[in-house]
């Protein structure tokens, strides 16, 4: 299975991880709060350019509590963390069949972590015997095994004031720096009202591998 092929079915799991009433309520959730934050900043503020500063820089904050809210408030057990070392926030979720971690795509934690750096340097497979997924080395800090965890990374798309315009959640490859998948949260919405893939119904260790195999020289060499 090419990298094409395996996308529709990554796409369906996480959809129904997330579940369609998990993606309604953070499209309503993020909207809202960004309104609130827009009336919040331009009150306290005399200066119009001033604000439109500084409005910016509470929107990871409220995309993360969005993502946090949306999961409580949908029945999934969820908390925001700090990565280690300390300096960006994630959301840890449980759904039904996994733990899900996402965190924001600009975080340097993200693209430094010693995961990618060190970790995998020495890391022959991602999937053996018993996975020990290095991820929870690297972010999590914990020396526990999750054999049932999904990395996501998720971004913000604006216009030119500052209105939302949609959120990409972005799957990293297990194993480079890379993203390996992106969906838009329209996307995953529509496949959350289909059915799931029977490809997409495998324990996530066996996807795992499935990402481990693909071929990814094209998303390398930017084709």
């Amino acid at each position: 299975m090419n990298i094409n092929e395996l996308r529709p079915h990554i796409k369906s799991r996480i959809a129904h991880e997330f579940g369609t009433a998990f993606l309604d309520e953070l499209d309503f959730s993020v909207k809202n709060k960004m309104l609130e934050k827009d009336a919040y900043v331009h009150a306290n503020y005399s200066s119009a350019e001033l604000a439109k500063q500084e409005s910016p820089k509470y929107e990871p904050g409220l995309l993360m509590d969005s993502l946090l809210s949306a999961a409580t408030t949908t029945g999934h057990l969820a908390q925001v963390q700090d990565t280690k070392p300390k300096g960006h926030q994630f959301v840890q979720m449980i759904t039904r069949n996994c733990h899900v971690v996402i965190m924001r795509k600009d975080s340097s934690n993200t693209k430094n972590a010693k995961f990618y750096v060190e970790q995998s340097l020495s890391n022959l497979g991602l999937v053996k015997g018993n996975q020990n997924d290095l991820l929870i080395q690297a972010i999590l800090a914990e020396d526990v095994e999750f054999d049932d965890l999904l990395f996501v990374c998720v971004t913000s798309y604006w216009n030119t004031d500052f209105q939302l315009l949609d959120i990409d959640f972005i799957v990293p490859h297990p194993l480079e720096n890379i993203p390996i998948f992106t969906f838009s949260l329209a996307e995953l919405k529509k496949s959350a009202s289909e059915p799931m893939t029977d490809v997409a119904e495998e324990p996530i260790l066996a996807i795992k591998k499935r990402l481990e195999e693909v071929d990814i020289r094209p998303l390398a060499s930017g084709e």
